[in-house]
């Protein structure tokens, strides 16, 4: 009778292990139906701005990037200022922004930033982000993470100082309707 109670008991502890193994598969599977998608090249240069005033736009460029077994999609685009410089800005899908994003945190640590001199807060409807700007350069970048799923970096380097826009002129001249719509 103790052998089979054994066996019964080894039986049991195995059925237990299956249907635990079997559940957390299907909250992993779960997990991975939920995943998001990235948005398209072309959905995410949407964003960008069709004109800024005082500059000529270069061709857009973007892609699929991998990372730890994820894929981001990245778009950018460039626009010289006619007496020299530019602006460039580049917008990266990260999907969702959960542990994954960690390595890139500290590119949008705007609590640390913030404080330090040359650098401050921005935080709008869209999302929050920093600014570091040199008056002198007319120069500076802008790091935003924009409705809790995409990094926005904007660099700008020898803004002319008769530039109607600022740095976050340009911020506020992206079209994030046009990414709300796809998202």
């Amino acid at each position: 009778m103790k052998c089979s109670f054994r066996l019964l008991a080894g039986r049991l502890c195995i059925c237990a292990l299956l249907i635990l193994a079997v559940s957390c598969g299907s909250e992993e599977g779960e997990r991975a139906q939920q995943t998001l998608e990235p948005l398209s090249v072309e959905d995410l240069q949407q964003l960008f701005p069709t004109i800024i005033p005082g500059t000529r736009t270069t061709p857009h460029s973007g892609g699929r990037q991998t990372s730890e077994g994820r894929v981001l999609m990245k778009a950018s685009g460039e626009y010289m200022f006619n007496a020299g410089g530019y602006v460039r800005i580049s917008v990266t899908d990260f999907t969702d922004l959960t542990d994954y994003m960690l390595p890139y945190k500290s590119q949008y640590d705007v609590f640390s930033k913030s404080s330090q001199e040359g650098f401050s807060t921005i935080k709008n409807n869209n999302g929050i982000g920093v600014e570091q700007w040199d008056p002198g350069e007319r120069s500076g970048t802008i790091r935003f993470l924009a409705l809790d799923r995409f990094g926005i970096v904007i660099e700008i380097m020898r803004m002319p100082k008769e530039s109607a826009l600022d740095a976050r002129g340009i911020l506020e001249s992206l079209n994030f309707n046009a990414l709300k719509l796809k998202i």
